[in-house]
């Protein structure tokens, strides 16, 4: 079985694809580079919970150095918040401007992966992001082509999104630190406002139901 080089995001998410992947066979190291995430104490957070777990469980990982200008410098001018709110006027249009942020954002942690795999006689590079239901899965696995084919390597992408909640459950039942953004401070803010947005749906829908509740008789 061929060598792959990792890429993770965060703990939570890398339970059930390092799971999968070593089942089939294959050679596994961990790479954990994410120059997206915001801000380095949360950066840091994540490599920390990431690097015991990969431990525990008998497998090297490796953190790339936190240098947050390298991802605003490929980021360019694709800044911006853009929530992604039901119903909103702007829901389309900033649908479109989070696909270009996340591509780059994608096209930046992967070369890192894939000049790392290169660098380490890997033969393959993967992503553990695949497992969210909240990123782009298809602009993933494009990305993720894009850079292995430029650098000669073997791009392996599966759609693990189907084991999303027992990613969770099994880092629940471990005590991981559980994050409730993607990583950058942009994510971040979008995923405050569209919390709000949804709990404000759920306060009209509870609001609705009161006022059409029949009268009780006495």
């Amino acid at each position: 079985m061929e060598s792959i080089l990792l890429h993770c995001c965060c703990a939570p998410c890398s339970t059930q694809p390092i799971e999968l992947l070593r089942a089939q066979g294959y050679q596994l190291a961990l790479w954990y580079g994410n120059l997206n995430i915001a801000p380095k104490s949360e950066y840091q957070r994540r490599r920390d919970c990431l690097m015991s777990y990969a431990t525990a469980i008998g497998l090297t990982v490796e953190a790339g150095e936190y240098r947050p200008h390298i991802w605003s410098e490929a980021i360019g001018e694709r800044y911006g918040v853009f929530p992604l709110i039901e119903g909103a006027d702007d829901y389309e249009q900033n649908l479109a401007s989070r696909h270009d942020r996340c591509r780059a954002c994608y096209r930046q942690r992967f070369g890192d992966l894939a000049d790392k795999a290169v660098e380490r006689g890997f033969a393959a590079i993967s992503t553990t992001l695949s497992v969210s239901p909240w990123q782009f899965t298809d602009i993933l696995a494009e990305e993720l082509a894009a850079v292995a084919s430029e650098r000669g390597l073997q791009a392996h992408f599966e759609d693990w999104r189907a084991y999303y909640q027992i990613s969770q459950q099994v880092a629940m039942e471990k005590g991981f630190y559980f994050q409730n953004y993607c990583g950058c401070a942009y994510s971040r803010e979008e995923s405050r406002l569209e919390r709000e947005a949804l709990r404000q749906k759920l306060r009209e829908a509870k609001r609705k139901r009161r006022a059409t509740k029949p009268a009780q008789k006495d």
